[in-house]
């Protein structure tokens, strides 16, 4: 169970690396900066390999958070990386990962948001 922290706790580094990015630039600005656009999408792959470090158990504790969704997105990135839409890296990054942030605070009990 000590563990499952960890890699909660990565996944929440990530969220707050992808919150600081997404918040400091545009869309449009967003999509022509490849160095953001890539740190974006390895922090969301680093996302995606973390949930398969944790257990089935934790996972049906915490139902909230679209594990199997997370985790697939994360195949698709790392195994169709040429074709990645920006598009949809800037919306994952502007709404799902919001979610996942505030999800990530409440199970690890952290007082920031």
């Amino acid at each position: 169970m000590k563990s499952e922290y960890i890699y909660l706790d990565h996944m929440l580094q990530r969220c707050e690396k992808i919150r600081k990015i997404t918040s400091s630039v545009k869309k449009e600005a967003f999509f022509l900066d490849e160095d953001k656009l890539d740190l974006v999408v390895h922090s969301l792959e680093i996302i995606g390999e973390a949930t398969t470090h944790i257990s089935k158990e934790f996972k049906k504790e915490h139902d909230e958070i679209p594990w199997q969704e997370i985790k697939d997105f994360r195949n698709v990135m790392f195994h169709q990386y040429f074709r990645i839409d920006p598009e949809v890296v800037w919306t994952v990054a502007n709404t799902d990962i919001e979610d996942l942030y505030v999800f990530l605070i409440r199970i690890l009990n952290k007082d920031e948001i």
